[in-house]
């Protein structure tokens, strides 16, 4: 907050924050557009939304390049690279921030010895809160700082056991052997709120559609979510309602989100939902949400329930025979919808 504020007493009473100021303080520290355009206001100080907007459609176009280079990457030669390498450790689910050393540095085609500003890399660390894009989640973005090197990264895949950081060096040198701090960005709250809500609206469609409805996809980012389902008619404009309301009563109930890692047999005995067609190991993760929800998953989530805040369906429709998919959003994105 006092950022927030150090940052309007530069612009003044009567002035205008930039779009791009104001992104960065939702992006790097995450402040929502709409509370900085209230704590904005008390200060006689406007916000560039169409700024602010531009900037945020632009991160979402790096990001999706980003994703489209990942599986290129991973059916070249990047996975042979790094296929000798040790599987990379995941602290992400209980941190945000923490240190590594770098194993190795690639272009996609090759080991590097250093890596220079204004390089884009693939980056190894032995450990990382980074979450890789998988399970319908996309990858985390954030920083990599070590001694005077800063890298932005953009997004995060997997080959295999090693997780692969896809970023651009922004100040400085790296090198194999660097130890640095990996920071996740803020915006890993909004997809982990995103992502519980997936799980609440898969039960809520259950119940309120009858229990055939099962997951057949799921796409979950910071701004949004999508999920597929299988359902053989559109939902009426009460069906929606009903689900939406289902969901958001279950987001107030503040109800605890319990991840833990169990044998497949004991998620089974717990009646743990498993995703059709995945394939699973001897040793499974299952996310309780309360007693309404148990599904096995190896996604990031919030602690409970009320940390989503709210839930808006934005869209329904077809996607195919017996399957449909809504979108929608939550957070300070439900409340802009309503």
């Amino acid at each position: 907050m006092e950022l927030l504020k150090a940052q309007l007493d530069k612009v003044g009473e009567g002035g205008v924050l930039g779009g791009e100021e104001a992104f960065r303080l939702y992006d790097t520290f995450g402040f929502p557009l709409e509370l900085t355009m209230e704590i904005a206001g008390e200060q006689g100080v406007k916000v560039d939304e169409d700024g602010f907007r531009k900037a945020l459609e632009g991160q979402r176009s790096q990001a999706r390049a980003a994703r489209e280079q990942v599986d290129a990457m991973h059916a070249g030669s990047a996975s042979a690279l790094v296929a000798h390498l040790p599987g990379t450790v995941f602290s992400g689910y209980s941190s945000f921030s923490d240190s590594g050393k770098i194993l190795a540095l690639l272009d996609g085609k090759q080991h590097l010895e250093q890596a220079e500003a204004g390089e884009n890399v693939l980056v190894v660390l032995d450990k990382t809160p980074f979450y890789p894009e998988g399970g319908g989640q996309v990858g985390d973005s954030g920083m990599i700082r070590g001694g005077s090197a800063v890298l932005e990264i953009e997004t995060v895949s997997k080959s295999e056991d090693v997780i692969l950081h896809h970023g651009k060096v922004l100040e400085g040198t790296i090198k194999p052997g660097d130890n640095v701090t990996a920071e996740v960005g803020a915006r890993r709250r909004d997809i982990q709120a995103n992502h519980t809500a997936t799980h609440l609206l898969h039960n809520a469609l259950r119940k309120v559609l009858g229990e055939h409805v099962h997951q057949a996809g799921s796409l979950v980012e910071g701004e949004r979510l999508r999920f597929d389902f299988t359902h053989p008619q559109s939902l009426s404009a009460d069906e929606i309602q009903r689900v939406e309301r289902e969901v958001n009563a279950l987001i107030a109930a503040d109800l605890p989100v319990d991840c833990r890692e169990m044998s497949m047999d004991e998620a089974k005995k717990q009646g743990a939902i498993a995703l059709f067609g995945e394939k699973y190991g001897e040793r499974v993760r299952m996310v309780s949400v309360g007693d309404v929800s148990r599904e096995l998953c190896g996604g990031t989530h919030v602690t409970s329930t009320a940390r989503i805040r709210g839930f808006k369906i934005l869209a329904e429709s077809g996607i195919g025979a017996g399957l449909r998919r809504i979108e929608a959003v939550s957070g300070n994105g439900s409340v802009t919808c309503q």
